[in-house]
């Protein structure tokens, strides 16, 4: 602006105080902007709000996501009567029930080794091409270099081929250096071989051979004989993994509800509820507003408030008994309108109608998750976006407003300083001709 830059004088010859008097009338000039600046600081804080608002009913809905459906809500656990021999964990698709699982044998990776060396380095084994073939793909690996037991590991595991190569010492006499390489998938479907045939050899012999080969898991449950490629089996039954651990060994999985699992989920649902609430509250009292409630007096709380109490309150008949909502579960609200639960109401109320508890809150139309992550998502994609929209445009105009005042206070100040700057040359003139004057006047006496 012109007041960083504009001409410095003090009024010698006037005695003005031409700075301060400048100063004052630009002062008075520009409480306009100042104006301007405070009501686009509120627009500001007010955007800024919405975006809290925003990140608080987003994890609220991430929260309601995790409960909208049965298979989500009604959570499970697995106990196993061997965890050795196989254990096992629950998802959301897992249904109470109890499996034996039989294992003949584990799925296994194909392993693969060289002949001994003295050394793992300063032995040239050999340069040139080794193909290695798995997975119906083939992979050309160019040794060069040292041609040693470490370079050559180096560049196949640089190679991008499905298998893991190490130098390990067997304790075997003068030569315990052996390159051996893992497949990294078990079961056949890992199997791999190694041709050397472009492969020049510079020690007496370099030979790789098979230590152990690709097996696959057999197995059965309750008595239905399968295979896989992995120890680790997602597609049998529904919802539940199981991990296999020991040949010719078996042992029994029960899945049960897990009534705990299923609160926390609740409770988590809840707090982020509540961090809501806590919001619209803070915005709501009068005392703070001049602090941090920018937003008191906005209708959009009361809003929020009525798109949170609406579903709170709702009856879902689809429950099909008295438990039908939350009420009714335990979970009740207090003066602030925070939601708790009454952890012996709820645990009473699984116990009586378990699936019922679960419609409360996961059925599709009616449900408490499904219909208030609805309603949310319809808040916040078009109220507060028309909102953010509606502040980002007045704070835009703001700024173009206080842009062309700030112009023109450039301009009004350049000018004062002409006319202050031409007033002191007229006084500075006058002074010189009064000077002038009085020593002609004295030459005449």
């Amino acid at each position: 602006m012109a007041e960083s830059s504009r001409i410095s004088f003090g009024g010698l010859a006037s005695g003005l105080d031409t700075r301060a008097i400048i100063d004052a009338l630009v002062s008075v000039r520009r409480v306009p902007v100042q104006r301007l600046a405070v009501a686009k600081q509120k627009l500001e804080r007010q955007r800024t709000e919405f975006s809290t608002f925003s990140t608080k009913i987003e994890a609220l809905r991430s929260k309601l996501r995790d409960i909208d459906t049965v298979s989500e809500l009604g959570s499970t656990k697995a106990a196993t009567t061997d965890a050795a021999v196989v254990n096992a964990t629950t998802g959301g698709a897992a249904v109470a029930g109890t499996w034996t699982v039989q294992t003949t044998s584990l799925a296994r990776s194909e392993v693969q080794g060289s002949n001994g060396f003295a050394g793992k380095t300063g032995v040239s084994v050999g340069t040139g091409m080794i193909r290695i073939n798995a997975g119906g793909s083939d992979y050309e690996i160019t040794v060069g270099g040292a041609g040693d037991l470490e370079t050559i590991r180096d560049a196949i595991n640089a190679s991008g081929a499905p298998v893991t190569a190490s130098v390990v010492a067997d304790g075997t006499g003068a030569t315990p250096w052996r390159l051996v390489l893992n497949a990294r998938e078990t079961g056949t479907a890992g199997a791999f071989t190694v041709d050397l045939s472009s492969f020049t050899i510079d020690a007496p012999s370099f030979t790789i051979g098979q230590i152990s080969a690709a097996s696959d898991a057999v197995f059965s449950v309750n008595g239905l004989a399968l295979t896989r490629s992995s120890n680790t089996i997602d597609d049998v039954v529904a919802g539940v993994t199981f991990t296999l651990g020991k040949d010719n060994a078996g042992a029994t999985i029960t899945v049960s509800r897990d009534p705990e699992k299923l609160k926390s989920k609740i409770q988590d649902v809840l707090g982020a509820y509540n961090d809501v609430i806590a919001e619209v509250k803070a915005q709501s009292t009068a005392a703070d507003r001049n602090d941090g409630a920018v937003l008191y007096g906005d209708s959009i709380l009361e809003t929020i408030r009525r798109t949170l109490r609406t579903r709170v309150d709702a009856t879902v008949a689809a429950a099909g008994s008295e438990i039908n909502n939350l009420a009714r579960l335990g979970i009740v609200t207090d003066a602030a309108g925070k939601l708790s639960l009454d952890g012996t109401k709820f645990d009473a109320a699984l116990a009586s109608d378990y699936d019922g508890v679960v419609k409360v809150f996961t059925d599709p139309s009616e449900g408490f998750a499904p219909r208030l992550t609805s309603d949310l998502t319809t808040l916040t994609t078009t109220t507060f976006t028309r909102r953010t929209t509606s502040l980002t445009e007045r704070i835009g105009d703001l700024d173009d407003r206080i842009f062309d005042l700030n112009a023109q206070l450039d301009k009004y100040t350049e000018s004062l300083q002409a006319k202050y700057a031409r007033l002191e040359q007229v006084m500075s003139r006058l002074q010189s001709q009064q000077g002038t004057l009085g020593n002609f006047t004295s030459g005449l006496r």
